[in-house]
């Protein structure tokens, strides 16, 4: 089995796991997460910007919610799989009108199946808690933190690791007028990793450093036009400590590494004739430079990225029991090995459609179509969905996807990826 291609994908998993981005109603709807508003989707300072002074302005009603998902990963031609689960539990509570608190617990797991035969490969525990407080009738601050520790194992360089991580977000926000907010963001983070080889007891501990800052400015009408804008940096560094054993690391182990990192989100949605049409527009542009050198401080991976990203989406409900949407993504990706001097341009499009239809009355059937094409691979998803609504109090979402991707660059691969989960909110 080519552990060395699924395992980077099994990290990517067990992360997002815990720090799920789409919420369950989207991932049953195609992902269209331009022109659907969710209570988890707004343009706001806390959903879009991930900026804490925005907890009170983004809701000031109590709720609580919970989270479940699953994952499953195969290889075709492969009898192996990998298996991720993870879930997460939160809480919000508004103090009066000028401050507001919300946690968060996650916990996951990730298994190696073959056959008969399982193995562990890693558990995961997050907590995360939020606090805000509006200073005056303009002006807004929040912080939030989060702990977590990841057990995994890289089979590419043989190494069970456990990485603990401490997360800070400390934001401020400015209320300009009616239809606009600014807000600037500063995360420093802070990881440790301790590593030991799968096929001896040498053992090596790693420590890094990061830190990162944003600007946000969010603009509304009213409640039928919104629009966000984020531009943020990030540098991380990646040593070992002082007192390492360097002859008892192998030569192509990691041991340093940097990440820079700049990016640029803009989103637009705007809602017209009570709401039974809705478009909108996003726009996404980022730049990373990444090094990873061995203990001899010679290169073993130095790469500049870049991606170029454009959607446009619409969606139309012209009646209270049915709702259709499509978007379209069209993206450019440029990666320049400074190493052999080698770059690659990679073009592509993604389409996205759903369609929800109430059942019931407060049954939802949902249902959608990702399809993906680049020059170096292909995607192909279906989705669908469950939803029950008792009006705005009570929410359930249930979802299930199977992905079929198709890899061509270097290496002819499929990958088979099905994933199902459910949550719920209630409010009170």
């Amino acid at each position: 089995m080519n552990h060395r291609f699924l395992c980077l994908l099994l990290l990517l998993l067990i992360f997002t796991g815990l720090c799920e981005s789409t919420e369950i109603k989207l991932s049953s709807l195609g992902d269209c997460d331009i022109v659907i508003s969710d209570e988890t989707n707004q343009i706001n300072l806390w959903w879009f910007s991930n900026n804490p002074a925005g907890l009170y302005w983004n809701s000031s009603r109590e709720y609580t919610y919970n989270r479940f998902l699953g994952d499953s990963q195969s290889s075709e031609g492969d009898d192996s799989k990998f298996l991720t689960y993870s879930g997460t539990l939160g809480y919000f509570y508004p103090f009066g009108n000028r401050s507001a608190f919300t946690t968060e617990i996650g916990i996951s797991n990730s298994e190696l199946v073959t056959g008969n035969e399982e193995e562990d490969l890693g558990k995961g525990n997050l907590v995360l808690v939020g606090y805000n407080i509006i200073l005056q009738k303009f002006l807004s601050v929040g912080v939030s933190g989060k702990y977590s520790v990841q057990n995994s194992i890289d089979f590419i360089d043989s190494l069970q690791i456990t990485s603990t991580c401490i997360n800070w977000n400390i934001g401020i926000a400015f209320q300009l007028g009616d239809h606009f907010q600014l807000g600037f963001s500063v995360f420093p983070s802070y990881i440790s990793y301790e590593n030991q080889y799968l096929e001896d007891i040498s053992e090596f501990k790693l420590n890094g450093e990061n830190f990162g800052s944003s600007l946000n400015i969010i603009g509304n009408q009213g409640e039928d036009i919104q629009f966000g804008l984020n531009l943020s940096t990030e540098s991380n560094d990646i040593s070992p400590e002082a007192e390492i054993d360097l002859e008892s690391i192998l030569p192509e182990t990691v041991l340093y590494s940097t990440l820079n990192k700049r990016s640029f989100k803009f989103q637009l949605r705007h809602e017209m004739l009570d709401k039974s049409i809705t478009y909108g527009f996003t726009a996404l542009l980022e730049s990373k430079s990444e090094d990873r050198r061995n203990k001899a401080d010679d290169y073993l991976y130095n790469q500049d990225k870049t991606l170029v990203e454009f959607g446009l989406g619409l969606l139309i409900n012209p009646r209270d029991f049915i709702l259709i949407c499509s978007e379209y993504y069209s993206f450019e990706e440029r990666e320049e090995d400074l190493i052999s001097g080698a770059s690659l341009k990679n073009l592509g499009s993604r389409q996205k459609y759903g369609m929800e239809i109430r059942i019931f009355k407060r049954y939802y059937l949902r249902g959608g179509y990702v399809f993906s094409d680049s020059e170096h691979s292909q995607d192909k998803k279906l989705t669908y969905g469950l939803g029950y609504h008792e009006g705005t109090k009570t929410i359930v979402d249930l979802f299930y996807t199977i992905e079929e991707a198709h890899f061509i660059n270097g290496e002819d691969k499929r990958i088979i990826n099905s994933r199902f989960g459910f949550s719920s909110r209630i409010n009170f």
